[in-house]
């Protein structure tokens, strides 16, 4: 079975005034408030990940807000989880 290489996040995986329960997906520790797709995208950028940029797409959950989205490219082995912490520690590490 091949497995997919592209990775959705939605700015609200790493909300602070989010809840889990909305769809925030870090502790509130590496969460930063209301991050925006362009911040997301280069942190993946930095990292090394191809990125592709949605910004006129809505979380199913919060339909009515245009949040965007950022497609990533997965060449690695590296999982969504551990992808999402490390994009989250760099979003930490540049709102500092």
């Amino acid at each position: 079975m091949k497995k997919d290489k592209n990775i959705v996040l939605w700015p609200i995986y790493f909300d602070s005034t989010k809840a889990r329960n909305d769809g925030r997906r870090v502790p509130r520790r590496l969460s930063v408030k209301r991050p925006i797709v362009d911040d997301i995208g280069e942190i993946a950028k930095k990292l090394g990940f191809d990125v592709i940029l949605e910004k006129d797409k809505f979380y199913p959950k919060s339909w009515w807000e245009k949040s965007g989205r950022v497609i990533i490219i997965n060449n690695t082995q590296k999982s969504k989880t551990n992808i999402i912490k490390e994009i989250a520690e760099g979003l930490k590490n540049k709102n500092k």
